[in-house]
């Protein structure tokens, strides 16, 4: 999208051009949060209406050996046989299982990740990417008896800032159960930003820990389970003394739901979800403070209810989303020359958005002999607006920039289908196969306020050699047991 600058040539630096470039801090930082932190977020129903709900009653009980691959096309968008923008992600998973005495298993994984995304300006001749590679040990401890269950799972990255730490309690008596969970999240990711004359490293901290109690009843007929997690952030500041640098935890608290009543043939059943985050994030350049993103507000609430019929299953549900980003910039430098800095320029981003979604969905179990497949098809309409402004003030209250723009989404319809074929090759193993499709079919938007054309048309421009892809996940796994 082309913005408009209120004024133009009062501060090239500073103000826009229509077509021209852009402030580099909220090109940074909007790119940043966007694409490296939700860019990944490809199957949309799962974020939407997440199975969080996870009572330890099951473990294995065979040793076993599994891996899996998985890849996920983002989106990828090239002119002329260049790529422009690329987002993907794949991983490599290895996993065993070794049960032992006293109901007790212990696992053992090894997984390695590759993540990236990239956008490339060639008229401006800027390079905005990341590249997430490394590698993740997981040892799990399981064990299962007649009053308690006990779970742990660490996981340790070699070649990055990556540590977990999962453990969880369930006492229970008959289908009773009470399960206090504890989960440590210590992660760490990188970006690129290159120029003709200018290059920094981004650095993204984030850093937390969480506490969960749930509380349920499982029985023949029906089950309920209703879940709370709080999630506290941790106060230590990194700096990154190459460039900029975000510390991104926060407060958070999530409460979770899950009911299900069993009739003869058939089951009803309902799920709840609703996540709200705040935290105040400090934006630093090297050793010392640029700014901070004054409120990062972030709340999810949506709603399932669904009927299963022997193969069969429908469910219908709807919720919201609202955001809010405000970013308050102290000092300009190092985004904007000597004579800005010395002018005591000020810049601030203001951006809302409020989405209400309805969620369509159908799944299908089919099994014959020594196959197994899973089909589902799910239809999500979203409707809603996002805000943006953005200003800069120079000493004493001169408005240098004041740029707003506001889309109003009437419509946008998406279709997930997801299908899954497993064959089972003999008593000892079988390999299972899946992909997922995401196909945006409709989109109404108003955009305001309307980009104008200039009053002498600029010459026009080859035609060039557009192509955009995505919305593709695959993934592969086998696994084999030693009975």
């Amino acid at each position: 999208m082309k913005m408009i600058g209120k004024k133009f040539g009062i501060n090239p630096i500073l103000t826009y051009k229509r077509g021209g470039q852009c402030s580099p801090l909220f090109l940074l930082l909007f790119s940043f949060l966007f694409l490296f932190q939700y860019g990944y977020s490809q199957s949309y129903s799962t974020k939407l209406f997440p199975d969080v709900i996870s009572y330890n009653g099951l473990m294995d009980t065979t040793y076993s050996y599994s891996i899996t691959g998985f890849y996920d096309h983002t989106y990828k968008h090239s002119i002329n046989d260049t790529t422009v923008t690329q987002s993907y992600r794949s991983f490599r998973h290895h996993s065993f299982s070794f049960p032992f005495y006293y109901n007790s298993t212990l696992m053992i994984d090894h997984r390695h990740i590759d993540n990236h995304s990239g956008y490339k300006d060639q008229l401006q001749k800027q390079h905005l990417y990341s590249d997430q590679r490394y590698h993740v040990l997981s040892l799990g401890y399981g064990s299962i008896h007649k009053w308690f269950n006990l779970r742990s799972h660490y996981s340790y990255a070699i070649d990055n800032p990556f540590r977990a730490l999962e453990i969880s309690f369930a006492l229970k008596y008959k289908g009773l159960f009470l399960q206090p969970e504890y989960f440590s999240l210590v992660k760490s990711s990188s970006g690129y930003f290159i120029a003709d004359t200018m290059s920094y490293k981004i650095m993204n901290f984030k850093k937390f820990d969480s506490y969960g109690i749930m509380l349920g009843y499982r029985g023949k007929r029906g089950s309920l389970e209703i879940k709370k997690i709080t999630k506290y952030p941790s106060t230590d500041i990194k700096h990154n003394p190459k460039g900029l640098g975000l510390n991104m935890g926060a407060n958070s608290i999530q409460y979770n739901s899950m009911l299900i009543y069993n009739f003869h043939k058939y089951s009803v059943w309902s799920k709840l979800h609703f996540n709200q985050d705040t935290s105040d994030v400090p934006i630093y350049w090297e050793d010392r403070k640029l700014g901070e993103f004054t409120a990062i507000d972030d709340t999810l609430f949506s709603i399932l209810f669904g009927i299963d019929i022997q193969s069969h299953q429908i469910a219908i549900g709807t919720g919201y989303w609202s955001g809010k980003i405000w970013v308050s910039q102290f000092s300009p430098h190092p985004f904007v020359n000597v004579w800005a800095i010395l002018s005591g320029t000020k810049y601030y981003l203001d951006t809302r958005t409020n989405i209400d979604f309805i969620n369509l969905s159908y799944e299908y179990k089919w099994q014959y002999n020594e196959w197994e497949s899973d089909f589902s098809l799910n239809y999500l309409n979203f409707q809603g607006s996002i805000f943006g402004e953005q200003w800069a003030i120079i000493f004493p209250f001169i408005t240098a920039v004041h740029d707003r723009v506001e889309i109003q989404i009437e419509k946008l319809d998406i279709i997930e289908a997801n299908v899954g074929l497993t064959k089972i090759l003999s008593n000892k193993m079988n390999i299972n196969l899946w992909a997922n499709i995401l196909l945006p079919i409709d989109l109404e938007i108003t955009v305001t306020p309307t980009i104008l054309e200039p009053s002498d048309p600029e010459p026009s421009e080859p035609t060039a050699d557009e192509s955009i892809s995505g919305g593709m996940q695959f993934g592969a796994t086998f696994s084999y047991l030693f009975k």
